[in-house]
């Protein structure tokens, strides 16, 4: 029994110094940076009027990483739409983090702006009172008699009911040379 327990002895000893500390070259933890977009995620830009960026900073933990920062993406202010500009920056282990601004670009000759829904509003039935702020909604336009909306329901769920963003119905609205809401 002592022969087993001086083999069992031996090779405990063999694996723990045979081995190389493979460890020396991985950091210990990583820390994520983080990106700060000023000003608003969403941005109005009025169609031929050139685009200020807001600004941004990025921090990886209490260091100021803003200068690594790469800003991607296409914006034509020259037409309408709706363009969506990527804020990427990478930690010291290579480990990416992106934040993303939308512009959007608009006509001015459209309806294209935000609107805030009266909390006065009502439902046609039954009559009641469904706000307690005012909801805002967002419509511009994409091209030609078409307009993007992005609560079709006025803010009735995500606001009045309070159910939040993820019931927000957006969507797209056609209107012909006649008027007409196709």
């Amino acid at each position: 029994m002592k022969l087993y327990k001086y083999y069992l002895l031996i090779a405990s000893a063999f694996c723990l110094f045979a081995c190389e500390n493979e460890m020396d070259d991985l950091s210990r933890e990583t820390v994520p940076c983080e990106i700060v977009l000023d000003g608003a995620k969403t941005v109005l830009v009025e169609m031929g009027n050139p685009y200020i960026d807001p600004g941004y900073e990025a921090f990886q933990g209490n260091i100021d990483v803003t200068e690594d920062v790469i800003v991607s993406g296409t914006l034509d202010i020259n037409t309408a739409g709706k363009y969506t500009l990527r804020y990427t920056v990478k930690n010291s282990d290579g480990v990416s983090t992106i934040e993303k601004r939308t512009v959007i670009v608009f006509d001015p000759v459209s309806p294209s702006g935000f609107y805030k829904v009266s909390k006065d509003s009502y439902r046609n039935a039954p009559p009641t009172k469904e706000y307690e702020s005012e909801p805002t909604v967002l419509i511009y336009q994409e091209e030609s008699g078409a307009y993007y909306i992005s609560d079709l329901f006025g803010g009735f769920y995500d606001v009045g009911r309070g159910y939040g963003s993820r019931y927000a119905v957006g969507g797209a609205v056609n209107i012909s040379r006649k008027g007409k809401i196709q």
